[in-house]
């Protein structure tokens, strides 16, 4: 058992070492698509960027949040875009196609 462990780690290396997109940076609709979702992920980082530079202070304002609901707020906001940025990078390689 442990020589088939040995022997499938060394498939998975040598899959690695070999790992190239570069096949796929060549088709022209697959980057048309990369750009638009690259456009719309780089729009809502900046966004979320200025949310907390601003310390949310929007939510607290509008909303009337206190303390742990803006802390909440700010929590589930970067978990959101942390989950896009994980389909974006799944997507990239082929493996998530519902990120569209």
């Amino acid at each position: 058992m442990v020589r088939i462990i040995s022997d499938d780690f060394n498939q998975l290396k040598e899959y690695i070492n070999n790992y190239s997109l570069t096949s796929v940076c060549k088709d022209p609709l697959y980057l048309s698509q990369l750009s638009r979702l690259h456009k719309r992920y780089f729009a809502l980082l900046t966004f979320v960027a200025e949310l907390e530079a601003d310390d949310f202070a929007f939510a607290v304002t509008t909303y009337e949040l206190d303390e742990p609901s803006k802390l909440k707020l700010t929590n589930y906001t970067k978990e959101a875009i942390s989950d896009l940025g994980n389909a974006l990078f799944n997507w990239i390689h082929g493996a998530y196609k519902g990120s569209r």
